[in-house]
């Protein structure tokens, strides 16, 4: 095996120890919660970077928002917010308050009925050039937002562009877990690898400093190529083959 894949084992296997910690931990500690505030879960509908993710309505406007919740004493998840409550753009998901209780920290956001961008392309098999135009056009404005604000997403996915409304034409951006601060000028590289492997940019996987805005960039070629083709272009069986097929794949 060479160095190169022998490391990027060793790091897909201590991120994999670390994920199945984090689960356990929150699967124990994490009692059974009917209601948050004036919000009445009503189903778990997924997971963000750092905690759980259920679809809730307000008791008595009737309404429905997401809730997002995190430990109280996880930096991750108060970093969110802090980072989340800076936002204020029609393609990013609303926060809309957070609820602190004696053990977790819930963030109250904004519904999006159309579902992940993810199930959109897979019922779709692929988009046609107009809605590839409007969508990515609609993608390209958020994260320019996030940039003007010398912020980096770092965990650009399908999964995390949602469709805003039934006929799947207006995109929302969510999920800031990883979100830091990145000045260009200053050329203060980051160097903590995070994301999701598909849509890592090459420098990440070899633990080399990386600029936040170019990694932001790959990944949202790695988007359009899954609009136009329906398929990632890297997304092997097996992690380490996907991860070694981004590294030494050419651009063209």
């Amino acid at each position: 095996m060479s160095t190169t894949a022998a490391r990027l084992q060793e790091q897909n296997e201590t991120a994999q120890l670390a994920a199945d910690f984090n689960e356990f931990y929150l699967q124990t500690t994490l009692p059974t919660i009917s209601q948050i505030g004036n919000y009445r879960i009503l189903q778990e509908v997924g997971e963000g970077a750092f905690g759980k993710v259920y679809l809730a309505e307000h008791v008595l406007l009737r309404s429905q928002v997401v809730l997002k919740c995190g430990l109280l004493e996880d930096p991750n998840i108060v970093r969110e917010i802090y980072y989340h409550k800076q936002l204020r753009h029609r393609n990013i998901v609303k926060l809309y308050e957070v609820i602190k209780t004696e053990t977790q920290l819930w963030m109250v956001l904004e519904y999006c009925e159309g579902n992940e961008l993810y199930y959109h392309i897979y019922e779709k098999r692929r988009l046609d050039m107009d809605s590839c135009k409007n969508l990515f056009y609609q993608i390209v404005e958020a994260i320019r937002y996030v940039h003007s604000l010398n912020l980096s997403h770092r965990d650009l996915k399908l999964e995390n562009i949602l469709m805003a409304d039934q006929e799947k034409t207006v995109i929302k951006l969510t999920d800031f877990g990883f979100v830091r601060e990145f000045n260009p000028y200053k050329r203060s590289f980051l160097s903590t690898m995070c994301g999701t492997t598909s849509y890592m940019a090459p420098e990440v996987l070899k633990n080399e400093k990386y600029s936040g805005f170019a990694i932001d960039i790959w990944s949202m070629g790695v988007i359009l190529y899954a609009m136009v083709y329906g398929q990632l272009p890297f997304d092997e069986d097996d992690e380490m083959r996907t991860k070694l097929k981004i590294i030494s794949t050419e651009p063209t």
